[in-house]
């Protein structure tokens, strides 16, 4: 099932028009844009998921992290601390604050249960008294005089008073999720008054569709039925390096870092023990015992600790491990990819890309951004030879516009355009 998302103004984004069924490649220099409708789509399908399954409890944990960054504006203008800055500061840092457990193997899982629980528990009300201490708090202070922070605090305010009106949690939830996966303000940084628009369609009828500014992001139209036709889960590697074992406490709850090391955790209890047509592609195995990931080359090799790995090899072993977490294949998944060839050399580029292939030819739908004419040509070729369907695989540059600092995203079949502009700095070097 076709799923289409139209953007305008969303940062550098003038304007996209991306189809995502099967294989969806998006090329381009740096800094132009294309990891953006990758993030997009991730915040889309987070909040719709979330909203329609658990949005009060991740609402509650955003405007608990919106209120502690508030206390930081706070400290900041006023330069002192009180007695009753350090109270409100310590209740809203207790609920922030994920409790730790030393007591078996699935500490980790216990320590997130109980987090849920907690916040869970926090009612509306709880936060609003919260929220009330805080703006009275800094209201009365006689250094009282920052604008950023008033504003803050009346969105906030609002946000609490208005969790119950449904077009409001979801415009929240998208807000949330895209501060964090995308940037801190959406529309273009060089053009702030602008404002900015996405919608998403299923075969053609729409499904969702919102506008936003610097400030605010608004839902105009949604079919909350229609939500279930749309992913129901997505995954954005940003960098293989999240699988190694360091980083599992050094994430924000909302983001795609998070996000990969929670499903990591799920591989320790595999939904699928062997994945055939991803081994095949990796010299070894991932395994898990002892509360711990290892992985061995072969067989009787000496195990080790995945961070010793070259990032080469992680590249493969994370889709490995989302794999064996039910988190790779189907309709209902969506896995996000970005610029992957970072950790190849060109020879494993191609490997990756005909994986990637085998991936959607088992039904995966995959976006994948490059600026490798190897990673390209390869995608192509073996979507050719595996005999992928030509509405399973779509290809997007990015192209400067008129418009300083803004591209647009443009579908093409001809990937000599896409191999022209990515081969242009090499060839001014050597005619110059």
């Amino acid at each position: 099932m076709s799923i289409n998302i139209s953007i305008s103004n969303l940062a550098k984004i003038k304007k996209a028009d991306v189809k995502i069924n099967g294989l969806t490649v998006i090329s381009g220099e740096n800094d132009t844009g294309k990891s953006t409708v990758g993030k997009a789509i991730y915040s889309i399908v987070k909040s719709i998921n979330t909203y329609s399954t658990s949005g009060a409890y991740d609402i509650k944990v955003g405007l608990l992290h919106e209120m502690y960054d508030v206390l930081k504006l706070v400290r900041r203008v006023i330069n002192r601390r009180t007695p009753t800055f350090s109270k409100i500061r310590n209740k809203v840092s207790s609920y922030i604050r994920k409790p730790f457990m030393f007591f078996s193997e699935n500490d980790d899982v216990l320590s997130e249960d109980l987090y849920r629980k907690k916040i869970n528990n926090l009612t509306f009300q709880e936060l609003s008294e919260l929220m009330s201490e805080l703006s009275k708090y800094a209201k009365k202070n006689e250094y009282w005089n920052d604008n950023v922070l008033k504003n803050k605090l009346e969105r906030l305010s609002k946000i609490i008073e208005n969790y119950q009106d449904e077009k409001f949690q979801l415009s929240t939830n998208l807000l949330l999720e895209f501060k964090s996966c995308v940037g801190n303000i959406l529309v273009n940084s060089e053009h702030p008054e602008e404002e900015g628009q996405i919608s998403l369609s299923l075969q053609d009828k729409e499904v969702l569709k919102f506008h936003f500014n610097k400030d605010v992001l608004q839902v105009q139209k949604y079919n909350k039925q229609n939500f279930d036709y749309i992913f129901d889960d997505a995954t954005y590697i940003e960098t293989p390096l999240l699988i190694n074992e360091e980083f599992d406490l050094r994430y924000d709850s909302r983001s795609s870092f998070a996000d990969i090391i929670n499903k990591k955790k799920s591989a320790q209890n595999p939904v699928q023990k062997k994945i055939d047509y991803i081994t095949k592609y990796i010299p070894g195995e991932i395994d898990f015992k002892n509360g711990k990931f290892s992985y061995k080359v072969s067989p009787t090799a000496v195990e080790l600790a995945l961070s010793s790995m070259a990032s080469g090899v992680k590249s493969f072993n994370i889709l490995q491990l989302l794999a064996q977490g039910g988190y790779i294949g189907g309709v209902s998944k969506l896995l996000i990819v970005d610029e992957p060839e970072n950790h190849l050399h060109p020879e494993w580029q191609l490997r990756y890309a005909e994986l990637i292939v085998s991936l959607v030819a088992q039904g995966a739908n995959i976006i994948l951004t490059s600026h490798s004419p190897y990673m390209i040509e390869a995608l192509y070729y073996y979507a050719k030879k595996k005999g992928l369907n030509e509405n399973k695989i779509a290809f997007y540059y990015t192209e400067k516009t008129n418009v300083e600092n803004y591209t647009e995203i443009k579908e093409t079949k001809d990937l000599s355009i896409i191999f022209d502009k990515l081969s242009k700095p090499l060839e001014q070097m050597v005619w110059d």
